[in-house]
């Protein structure tokens, strides 16, 4: 994923859904499409997305054109987001991943971010 998302000149955001046994249940999912420095994702057609392909787990995955994939307070934010709205409908992010050139960050690698269990 991270060579394929490394070609765009603007970020762009994917969801990867995933059975209860961690495999991916589709191809990974467009979500958004920004600029050179931003992308805006739609939480709730985000998580109808992840529901119509059947899953409760995901993985949220974006790129960044810059070849950085240190993530910006902009991609903290939208984790915190994503993982607190998703746990209420028991939608379960595992996963944060920053794509750069040749380099990604993982926020559950890391451990600098705790994933909201589902209540």
């Amino acid at each position: 994923m991270g060579a394929y998302a490394a070609t765009f000149d603007e970020e762009r955001t994917w969801i990867l859904a995933l059975d209860v046994h961690g495999y991916l249940r589709a191809e990974p999912q467009q979500i958004a499409q920004g600029g050179a420095s931003y992308v805006v994702v739609d939480l709730p057609s985000t998580f109808r997305r992840t529901i119509a392909l059947g899953s409760s787990f995901f993985v949220l995955t974006h790129n960044h054109p810059t070849g950085s994939a240190w993530p910006s307070h902009a991609d903290w934010v939208l984790t915190h987001d994503v993982a607190e709205q998703g746990a209420q409908m028991q939608l379960l992010l595992l996963d944060h991943v920053v794509l750069g050139l040749n380099e990604y960050y993982s926020f559950r690698e890391q451990k600098l971010w705790r994933l909201s269990p589902v209540k």
